[in-house]
């Protein structure tokens, strides 16, 4: 699952939000557009801001199908990680950043990928590379259930080396804003 918070407000008109396509993950069409935003080539995983250039058709069935809300700071959209999602384009500008944040629900032996948003590989943490399990990255993706681990709270709490943690930042944003 994914969760999907605004931190900042975001009216649909304005862009900038996060555009779903209510009940793709469970739809047959989904498994043929999956493949061509599969990055096969280079092994970095899903390429879903490529799914226009790839495949026409199935970025005109995902502009028919989705949804892009009015949200407002504390909302939350929570989808099946197989839903089709992106972020809108900007339509105004917005006079400043428009903060939100992502959570995501996985199994350990998700794989990461050099996307160029996974903190851990991104960052070169020992041991960690595109394809690495992300039970091997430790404190950058904390496990949350069935319990949290007390190493991986306490790095947290620390920060990532000379940097603070994108998490630390995040939950701190959070408190500030009122949302935990």
């Amino acid at each position: 699952a994914n969760v999907w918070i605004a931190l900042s407000p975001m009216p649909a008109a304005q862009g900038g939000g996060l555009a779903v396509c209510p009940g793709s993950h469970a739809e047959q069409w989904a498994a043929t557009c999956r493949q061509y935003i599969k990055d096969s080539q280079n092994g970095t995983g899903p390429a879903t801001c490529l799914m226009e250039e790839r495949s026409p058709e199935c970025h005109a069935r995902f502009e028919r199908c989705k949804v892009v809300h009015d949200m407002q700071q504390g909302d939350a959209i929570i989808l099946h990680r197989g839903t089709f999602h992106r972020s809108e384009p900007f339509r105004v500008e917005s006079g400043g950043a428009l903060l939100r944040y992502n959570v995501r629900y996985v199994p350990e032996t998700t794989q990461l990928f050099a996307t160029g948003f996974e903190a851990a590989v991104i960052r070169n943490v020992e041991g960690v590379h595109n394809g690495s399990r992300l039970s091997e990255a430790g404190s950058y993706y904390p496990q949350a259930w069935p319990y949290s681990l007390e190493e991986e709270r306490q790095a947290l709490e620390k920060g990532f080396s000379s940097e603070p943690s994108l998490a630390l930042i995040c939950r701190k944003l959070l408190l500030k804003f009122g949302v935990i």
